[in-house]
């Protein structure tokens, strides 16, 4: 009332006299439990962050484990993957290396097929080559023949294959006549000017029929054999032919073959006609040849479209 302090067990007021009043017990023991209810949802409160941050921090430790495993599940996976890469690519180095080492092998191979057939060929070259003791060796037998006194085949000059018909109608290198030379030409009147004389391997029977060194003599090589051999004319297995007989002492046998016209032998066993290498340039339609029958030995040039026989030479 005064609103001066006194004991708390005063009845009245010792300095105003006013009569003090007393708070009821229900009061107290309401604001008891106030403060107890207070305190527990205070206490429930704590505990409740406290259970919610340790469950926080557990799931996030078992979050960070869960990380933890996959992360060390992924670096083993691309550990893995780096080692199954590795493993390709050795398994690649390793095809390579069989490929480039298969290779390797097929070469060889090849190498030795090559080997033996040039040692075959030499070896065929050997038993079909006489030396006469000049500049060149000569074949035994004629292309297309197996034995000296055979007569073989025939050939257009620049040709490689037999025909059965030998005209300018069927010549390879012209429009079918002898002024339409189309290769070996010298002369703007008989074809297309080229300028060539001598024949290329390709258009050499002889090397293309008989492969390694072989090929048609030049005409130097036939003046060589006419000039330094001794020529005898005689009859081999019942052919007519001439005997050569080298400086050397060494002897090759040609046949008096003949030669194609048309579809037609002529002069088969009185004569021989052997092409050369060499076109005659003053002429181009025709070619040098050494021709023979009994008592004659020459040089000719005759019209390309004729068949005639051919007599390798190599080195």
């Amino acid at each position: 009332v005064c609103q001066k302090e006194i004991e708390d067990d005063s009845l009245f007021c010792e300095y105003c006299g006013a009569k003090l009043k007393k708070e009821s017990s229900n009061k107290r023991i309401k604001i008891i439990v106030s403060i107890f209810v207070l305190l527990l949802i205070l206490g429930l409160g704590f505990g409740g962050y406290l259970f919610y941050s340790s469950y926080v921090e557990k799931q996030e430790l078992l979050l960070n484990q869960e990380r933890e495993r996959a992360n060390k599940a992924e670096l083993r996976a691309q550990e893995e993957h780096r080692k199954a890469e590795e493993a390709r690519q050795a398994e690649l180095r390793a095809q390579e290396e069989h490929r480039k080492a298969e290779e390797a092998r097929q070469a060889e191979l090849r190498a030795q097929e090559k080997h033996r057939k040039a040692e075959e060929a030499r070896k065929r070259e050997d038993s079909r080559a006489i030396d006469l003791g000049l500049s060149v060796k000569w074949a035994t037998c004629n292309v297309g023949a197996t034995k000296p006194e055979e007569y073989g085949d025939y050939f257009a000059w620049g040709e490689v294959k037999p025909k059965e018909y030998y005209d300018w109608s069927t010549y390879k290198h012209c429009r079918g006549s002898y002024d339409s030379m189309t290769k070996y030409c010298t002369s703007s009147s008989l074809g297309i000017v080229d300028n060539k004389t001598v024949l290329d391997l390709s258009d050499d029977a002889a090397r293309v029929n008989w492969g390694g060194s072989w090929r048609m003599p030049t005409i130097a090589e036939q003046d060589e054999l006419r000039n330094n051999c001794t020529w005898t004319w005689t009859l081999q297995n019942g052919v007519k032919g001439y005997k050569v007989i080298g400086p050397n002492g060494n002897s090759i046998f040609l046949p008096a073959a003949g030669f194609m016209n048309v579809g037609l032998l002529k002069v088969a066993g009185s004569g021989g006609r052997y092409w050369s290498s060499l076109l005659y340039t003053d002429g181009p339609s025709e070619a040098y040849l050494m021709y023979f029958y009994p008592g004659t030995l020459t040089r000719e040039s005759v019209y390309r479209n004729f068949g005639q026989s051919v007599r390798p030479v190599c080195p």
